[in-house]
């Protein structure tokens, strides 16, 4: 079963003929996107309920307005994608942890099944990789000072977080308002497993 998915704008995407609409659902011509104006080089033909269209001047984003929130006339990738429903008994290409903590590919056959695996190998191990984290700071609580707990979460302290910026490993400090799977309670602690455990960190955050 085919639906529509409504991505961000992206001027590579649509020079390879994805199709383009508004945020708000309106057909959108694309004129041109190299207009001489520095903020505003898109421009496309919106049409309204009349069935008549409008010039609308954009960014590079697809944005009509500069540094505002998003717009039902900005601009978005409209793409096909194929689901699943109950109704299908459709085989699957698929990734699942097996015994001895391998990645295995295999299939599910049928669609309730089919949910219970992994689309990439990627995503298997770092799911695998966060249940092996989590034993980690579970029973080597001297060298990584435990879990931090939901508690914990909810005070002033500070954290000391690992967490994946672009395609990099990055370490910072955060308060009760960024949770963080990869958190501990100092720096040293953040450090020296990142130390001893940098491959799987990777796995975890999905980085090649």
């Amino acid at each position: 079963m085919k639906k529509e998915v409504i991505k961000p704008f992206n001027l590579e995407a649509y020079k390879k003929g994805a199709k383009v609409q508004t945020r708000g659902g309106a057909e959108a011509r694309i004129i041109c996107t190299d207009a001489k104006d520095y903020h505003f080089p898109i421009v496309a033909l919106i049409e309204t309920e009349d069935g008549a269209e409008h010039v609308e001047r954009y960014t590079s984003e697809g944005r009509v307005y500069l540094n505002v929130g998003t717009d039902p006339l900005d601009l978005v990738i409209v793409e096909e994608q194929e689901f699943w429903s109950d109704k299908e008994n459709k085989d699957a290409d698929g990734y699942f942890i097996g015994f001895e903590s391998d990645i295995i590919h295999s299939y599910a056959k049928y669609t309730k099944e089919k949910y219970k695996y992994f689309a990439s190998k990627k995503q298997a191990k770092s799911a695998l990789a966060m249940a092996m984290i989590s034993q980690i700071m579970a029973n080597d609580i001297e060298h990584f000072g435990g879990v931090v707990t939901d508690e914990e979460w909810d005070d002033d302290d500070l954290k000391y977080v690992i967490y994946r910026r672009n395609n990099n490993i990055t370490s910072i400090a955060v308060t009760k308002f960024e949770y963080c799977f990869l958190a501990f309670h100092t720096a040293v602690q953040r450090d020296l497993f990142l130390e001893k455990y940098r491959d799987l960190v990777k796995d975890y955050l999905m980085i090649d």
